[in-house]
């Protein structure tokens, strides 16, 4: 798989198709060295690649020496950065990264590799973008141009890897079919036909080259840097911690795995290569077929470059239009859009986050997904730790057992005592919206009632700016002649009261185990004492 898949993603990437070759060899070794799963196969994949092409196209045209010297210093960059993360124990940030916004990403990603696949696909010249509606628009203006063998050459290619793919994942239909489409094209002179194929492929293993950049080329290639190494991060983790469930004989190292898929990028770099990164389809069949450890994935590298050294002028009548239809039959199951509706159905902000992510990949640029979709995920966040949910409580019949009352309409509400739940920490960001919340509470009832309960039992943690408007709420409670009691409250909120002297500036307020102590408190008036945020009852 990885041969084909190597040069195709080269391809993709607007890279000389043996700079994929040498993204098989010595990144390879290096995870095998230094990774902590026997599985995982690192190399380029599409993502990455799609992402080389996004980033550093903006500043070099495809192919040209300055392109590939770009792309070997982003691969140096982005290596160092993910080894860092792991170096600093910083592998939790990916953690940042929500479901809707990876998914969102990845399937965006997938539609714009696709479209710039169809000129390949249609044997158009390509134009050398990585935007999916420039490459489009391109196509549609040569539709006249359209070379009908190589687009026939697409449509058996595509219709050969989705049958073999249902037959058996672990079948090298892409080794296959490159062989097949490879010989087609040495016996039938198709390339003399207009065919358009890789070419001569350089011999012999990659040499050190010292990446070399200036100050203004790192900071164009910053976003890139970022997003490759973030994703990058995200697809090593995911992919190991995946392949690891169910097995018995090994455990991974989130850190660990960052260090040693970042450098695997990092000595990529110095001999040419690609910029790597972990691929599921090739780890899941590295699992598969029963790898133990590490050695497969250094024997994976050393077979290789026996091929580099000994095998590339089998690769020169390779058609570029199967490898397009290697590309596409690879990517077209990352747009997962059963998961799309599944979040529209269950949770609609997932759901405009991942739609939002999915269109700004697609329409403003790949390098820019990844950034709207986590700046979505934290206005989101805000935006809902600012405004929490206020339930009124009332008691289920014949029980002590206290509820919402829009969910549960059997719940008796007593005209004399209003209760109320916060479901959120108390902090400066909603508090004046729990000040809010309440005073209208009190509006709502046509008689105002003489006793409040809050029950805190969901407030897990508290600010000053929390404590100070629940100060305020309590001088407003006695000036309205309303006796204000807690019930539930956690520890580390006491233990702020405590330190605050809240107790001995509001001693007019209760505070109770339980919502239905405190009723008892009102309802009796009897067999409980007061004691620093708790009350203890005689029985």
């Amino acid at each position: 798989m990885l041969i084909p898949q190597a040069i195709a993603y080269a391809h993709l990437a607007g890279m000389p198709p043996h700079y994929g070759l040498y993204a098989g060899t010595l990144p390879l070794i290096v995870y095998g060295l230094l990774g902590s799963s026997p599985h995982v196969s690192v190399g380029p994949v599409a993502i990455s690649s799609i992402l080389v092409l996004s980033g550093v196209s903006l500043i070099a045209e495809p192919m040209s020496e300055t392109y590939i010297s770009l792309v070997l210093g982003l691969g140096l960059l982005a290596g160092l950065f993910q080894w860092m993360l792991g170096v600093f124990q910083l592998g939790f940030l990916v953690n940042f990264l929500s479901h809707p916004v990876l998914n969102g990403f990845v399937s965006g990603a997938a539609v714009v590799i696709i479209g710039t696949q169809i000129s390949h696909l249609l044997g158009l010249p390509s134009n050398g973008s990585a935007q999916l509606w420039g490459t489009i628009t391109y196509s549609l203006g040569h539709l006249s141009d359209i070379h009908v063998l190589t687009l026939a050459i697409s449509i058996g290619c595509l219709l050969f890897l989705v049958l073999a793919r249902r037959v058996s994942k672990v079948f090298p239909a892409a080794l296959l079919v490159v062989l097949i489409c490879g010989l087609m094209t040495y016996l039938g002179e198709l390339h003399l036909s207009g065919v358009s194929i890789v070419g001569e492929i350089p011999d012999g293993l990659p040499h050190f080259v010292m990446p070399s950049l200036n100050y203004g080329q790192v900071v164009l290639l910053a976003p890139a840097v970022f997003t490759i190494g973030i994703m990058s991060s995200i697809e090593a983790l995911s992919i190991a911690k995946s392949l690891e469930m169910g097995q018995n004989n090994y455990e991974i190292n989130p850190n660990a795995e960052l260090r040693a898929v970042g450098l695997a990028k990092v000595v990529g770099s110095f001999f040419q290569s690609l910029p790597s990164s972990v691929s599921f389809s090739r780890s899941a069949i590295s699992a598969t077929i029963g790898a133990q450890t590490g050695v497969a994935s250094i024997l994976s590298g050393s077979i290789v470059a026996l091929g580099i050294l000994f095998c590339t002028s089998a690769l020169f009548y390779i058609p570029k239009a199967t490898l397009a239809a290697i590309i596409v039959a690879s990517v077209f199951r990352l747009v997962d859009w059963k998961r799309a509706w599944q979040l529209y159905k269950i949770q609609r902000t997932d759901f405009v986050t991942l739609i939002t992510t999915f269109l700004t990949t697609i329409f403003i640029g790949i390098q820019y997904g990844v950034l709207i979709g986590v700046l979505l995920s934290f206005g989101l966040l805000l935006y809902q730790s600012s405004r929490p949910r206020v339930m009124e409580l009332g008691r289920l019949p014949n029980s002590n057992v206290y509820r919402n009352i829009r969910r549960f309409e059997e719940a008796v509400v007593e005209d004399s005592v209003i209760i109320l739940r916060w479901d959120n920490q108390l902090f400066f960001a909603n508090a004046e919206y729990f000040n809010s919340k309440v005073l209208s509470a009190l509006r709502s009832r046509r008689m105002p009632p003489s006793h409040m309960i809050i029950d805190m039992s969901n407030v897990h943690d508290m600010d000053t700016t929390g404590l100070h408007v629940l100060q305020g709420l309590v001088q407003v409670m006695c000036g309205r002649d309303i006796q204000l009691l807690f019930a539930g409250t956690k520890g580390v909120v006491r233990d702020l009261f405590k330190r605050s002297n809240f107790y001995e500036t509001c001693p007019e307020c209760y505070h109770f185990l339980r919502v239905s102590d405190a009723m008892a408190f009102i309802n009796q008036a009897e067999g409980y004492s007061w004691n620093e945020g708790a009350i203890q009852s005689n029985s």
